[in-house]
């Protein structure tokens, strides 16, 4: 046989293809997987391509389908990189793809428990029924006029309270009990259910399913979640936006009115407390946390938005590291994909902020981690939280490289690159003699 040609693997019966927002001029489709519940942005070349999978069984069939058909142009090597795409992300239909069905179905239970130890979900309730019944009675609450205004309000009140604002950072120190922070972890509790309840209601208004809610555990420590990852269905971005940036709007919008109590209740007074740990937390909450784009948290979602930046994470930390090998060793690799250079810079750049974010937050969660579970088994977790998280990428990187050895053998750069690790290496582990005269008293 052709070694050009090679049979088309059978897509799962249950992805689905919408049509996505034009961005930049580019044409973009929306892959959905039920089973996994996950969304992935594709390009005009591999729309064309999946549509087709179905009518051949042939590679050359279908390449010759999608040239002569489209004015786009569609090479072997296309090809096979949406088949890898799909043989990643588990969108091939398993039971027909036998020969790579043991890695289609991915980790073993085990291997699977050691990777989510530290972060689980416990769906607690499906609300769509009920946001549909109550929506309607709420929907005065999301209107723009209304978000606006009180975020506006939010402003004044902080202009407001900055004469005060002694008064209100000195209210830090009585929250340093165990009845403060009783209080604070209630005070969180409130706010997160509007937090979460703000994405769900939102959703609703644009006709979003939101399938459950329920409690995620994060290094055992645990936050209340909304589903509303179908919102990638949506063509509109502006939409996505609304309901990505609508737990942090409630929790300004909280703060501006709590802010309000705390300026005329009585100094000292239980509501004026109540109503300083809601304006602290939600303000901390939003600004501090949700708003961090490194993690995948409201922040990022709004950053991805924003920018029309789809699978933010992983272009960036592709494009990184092709930017480390060509510092690094020279090569000359075509770039992940093709994109305008402001685009380009903009995902390096994000890709080494947060390779550097993940490497000591996971460091930290290792570290958490060994001090929080009993002994031997806090020694066996935080090995495994760095064996996993960090050593493993970077044995995926080393494996890479090693593949590109002989390209980085001939280039000049890489054999300086060579050079100077391994003096690093030697001068770390090969033991130096020598001697150290200091004065002393006896």
């Amino acid at each position: 046989m052709d070694e050009q040609d090679f049979f088309l693997p059978p897509l799962h019966p249950l992805i689905t293809l919408s049509s996505s927002p034009s961005r930049e001029g580019e044409l973009s489709w929306t892959l959905y997987h039920p089973i996994t519940n996950q969304f992935f942005q594709i390009d005009w070349l591999t729309y064309e391509c999946l549509v087709r999978f179905p009518r051949f069984q042939k590679a050359k069939d279908l390449i010759s389908a999608v040239n002569h058909e489209t004015t786009l142009h569609c090479s072997v090597g296309d090809l096979e990189t949406i088949i890898r795409f799909l043989h990643q992300h588990r969108l091939l239909d398993e039971k027909l793809y036998a020969h790579q069905a043991p890695l289609a179905r991915g980790q073993n239970p085990f291997l699977r428990l050691l990777k989510n130890y530290l972060f689980f979900t416990i769906p607690l309730l499906s609300p769509q029924s009920f946001l549909k019944k109550t929506y309607p009675h709420l929907s005065i609450l999301f209107h723009s006029f209304v978000i606006k205004s009180l975020l506006v309000f939010l402003g004044v009140m902080i202009v407001y309270t900055l004469p005060r604002v002694d008064e209100f950072l000195n209210s830090f120190g009585n929250i340093i009990s165990v009845e403060g922070m009783v209080q604070v972890g209630l005070t969180f509790f409130f706010i997160k259910i509007i937090h979460e309840f703000a994405h769900a209601y939102t959703a609703t208004r644009y006709g979003v399913a939101v399938p459950r809610m329920g409690i995620a555990f994060m290094v055992l420590y645990p936050v209340l979640y909304t589903e509303t990852s179908q919102a990638w269905k949506l063509p509109s971005r502006r939409k996505r936006f609304h309901i990505a940036v609508a737990g942090i709007t409630a929790e300004l919008c909280l703060a501006g009115i709590f802010l309000l109590v705390w300026n005329f209740s009585a100094s000292g007074s239980l509501i004026q407390t109540i109503s300083f740990l809601v304006v602290s937390v939600s303000l901390i909450g939003s600004l501090l946390i949700n708003l961090n784009p490194l993690m995948r948290f409201d922040g990022y979602y709004i950053l991805s938005d924003l920018l029309g930046y789809e699978n933010l994470q992983q272009r960036s930390c592709q494009f990184a590291r092709w930017t480390l090998r060509r510092f690094l060793f020279g090569i000359d690799q075509p770039q992940p994909e093709d994109i305008s250079q402001k685009r380009k810079q903009f995902l390096i750049f994000f890709g080494f902020a947060l390779i550097t974010y993940r490497f000591f937050l996971f460091l930290g969660i290792a570290l958490l981690v060994y001090h929080i579970f009993f002994q031997p088994l806090g020694l066996f977790l935080m090995f495994v939280e760095l064996g996993y998280f960090i050593f493993w990428p970077i044995f995926n990187e080393l494996k890479e490289w090693y593949r590109l050895r002989t390209q980085i053998l001939q280039s000049v750069r890489g054999k300086i690159t060579i050079c100077i690790f391994s003096f690093l290496l030697l001068y770390v582990f090969l033991p130096f003699q020598g001697r150290v005269d200091a004065p002393a008293v006896l």
